[in-house]
């Protein structure tokens, strides 16, 4: 009996004992690691007991919670007990943001889930009958291409560009039709412009809204369609009826008489279309054009005419009639009058590839002319356009050599023979020489080199450029072809201030 009484004694004094080793408050201790926007300091707690944890944020990301470094798996919350020092990690989950598709047609394309901070590789390509698709744009006015591989850091629409497929064989009545919907499509991007002077229109011409920015509108027309007004009226047609937008909504932003362009602008709450500029560089002789504008006044408003690319690249300057127009054109025959000018010249895809601003209607004999149509190129108005919102005037590049301009003053096949370099210029700065021949340019906008086979082309070239932009070209010396480097186009001598 003694021996048990003992031997429970001594298994209760082990008991106690155990149990006072049990409440000795043992600290465990827990770190925090991970990639998060707070400063967070390691923290304790007893051991079995859990600790206090922190909420922490990541730009773009939802907080799942803490879990243990060692054991990814194994998620610590905030009733979860603690036995032994532990490292914690933040794990987080990306937000998604929705890519929608807005396709300009009755079509429909999915929108797409995109993770913040990843990029995709490919978008869906949509498909619609007599169009070929031309990309996406991050904007409704096709200015911003959206370029691959992307990444999107919050909801975007895509907007689609489509062009008129010509190019399948379709038959007679389905081409009507493509142009049928090109000229609807581009038609209310044509506008009316009257030139108002004494209080009375003085003149009345056609404009082409080239931008929008929100409900402001930019035209481009001619200069001679703007020359000393007073007030500006801006016509439109709704539902066969003619509108008027006043003075008062009009800004008059600058023109140039060289180039014979000026631009406007103007706000309106209605949806007006806008043009697409197409590189004039891509047309071709023979290419139908369609003319779009308002001639005699606005009883003919937006009249439209068919022709075809008669000529490129021709050269106006010092020309009866004229003024101080100096540059290069588009020759086509598709019929203009009096009161086109400003408007625009389509291709059968909708592109804006220049602006009708003369005619040659009558030989220097008097003799009665036809279809001698001639618009102001693209990339010209591109050029002058931005140099007017810019600066409110045309600053003019300068490349600083001299040529013949239609002869082979070297003995040359083709291109343009250096026959002097200006000091300081762009051409001495490439390390041209006078008798080497210059059979290319390009721009850092172009995608490869312009063939120059004469001297108009290569100053074409030059003033579709831009003052500042790198440019080089190629050339032959001594029987060698040279690729230059770039440099940049400094600004012609009577543009300096």
């Amino acid at each position: 009996m003694r021996r048990w009484m003992k031997l429970s004694m001594w298994v209760s004094l082990l008991f106690l004992a155990g149990c006072t080793g049990l409440n000795q408050e043992t600290e465990v201790l827990v770190s925090f690691t991970g990639e998060y926007n707070e400063v967070i300091n390691d923290a304790s707690t007893v051991a079995g007991k859990p600790v206090e944890l922190p909420e922490v944020t990541l730009d773009n990301a939802v907080f799942l919670g803490w879990f243990d470094a060692s054991n990814p798996r194994y998620q610590v919350t905030p009733f979860t007990p603690l036995f032994e020092d532990i490292t914690l990690v933040a794990r987080f989950e990306a937000i998604p943001v929705v890519i929608t598709f807005e396709r300009f047609d009755e079509g429909y394309t999915a929108p797409l889930e995109v993770l913040i901070g990843h990029s995709i590789s490919e978008l869906p390509i949509p498909r619609r009958a007599n169009y070929a698709f031309a990309g996406w744009y991050l904007d409704e006015n096709l200015t911003q291409p959206v370029l691959i591989p992307s990444g999107f850091e919050q909801d975007t629409t895509l907007y689609a560009s489509w062009v008129f497929d010509v190019t399948g064989n379709l038959s007679i009545l389905e081409y009507e039709q493509s142009i049928i919907d090109m000229i609807e499509q581009v038609r209310t991007s044509v506008l009316g412009i009257s030139n108002i002077q004494d209080g009375l229109p003085g003149s009345s011409g056609s404009g082409v809204i080239y931008r929008k920015e929100g409900n402001t509108y930019y035209v481009v027309t001619n200069h001679h369609v703007l020359d000393d007004f007073e007030e500006l009226e801006i016509i439109f047609e709704r539902n066969d009826l003619i509108f008027t937008i006043t003075d008062g909504a009009i800004e008059f932003i600058g023109s140039d008489p060289t180039t014979d362009i000026g631009v406007v602008k103007f706000t309106s709450e209605l949806d007006f279309a806008v043009a697409e500029f197409a590189d004039y560089y891509s047309l071709q002789l023979g290419q139908y054009v369609y003319a779009v504008g308002s001639p005699l006044g606005f009883t003919y408003f937006n009249s439209v005419t068919q022709g075809i690319i008669s000529g490129l690249s021709r050269f106006f300057e010092n020309s009866a009639g004229l003024g101080a127009f100096a540059g290069f054109v588009i020759q086509h025959d598709a019929a203009i009058n009096p009161g086109n000018s400003g408007g625009a010249l389509f291709t059968s895809q909708g592109e804006f590839v220049g602006i009708n601003t003369f005619k040659i209607d009558a030989s220097p004999t008097g003799r009665n002319l036809e279809g001698l149509g001639f618009s102001v190129p693209s990339n010209t108005i591109i050029r002058v356009v931005a140099d007017l919102e810019e600066n409110g005037r045309v600053i003019r590049p300068f490349f600083g050599i001299s040529s013949q301009v239609l002869v082979a003053s070297c003995g040359q096949d083709f291109g343009v023979c250096v026959q002097a370099v200006v000091a300081d210029s762009s051409a001495s700065r490439l390390g041209i020489e006078v008798g080497d021949v210059i059979i290319g340019f390009q721009n850092d906008t172009m995608s490869e080199m312009f063939r120059t086979n004469n001297f108009n082309q290569l100053r074409e070239a030059i003033l579709n450029s831009r003052v500042g932009q790198n440019a080089r070209v190629e050339l032959i010396r001594d029987g060698e072809t040279i690729i230059t480097d770039y440099e940049p186009l400094v600004t012609h001598p009577d543009d300096r201030e």
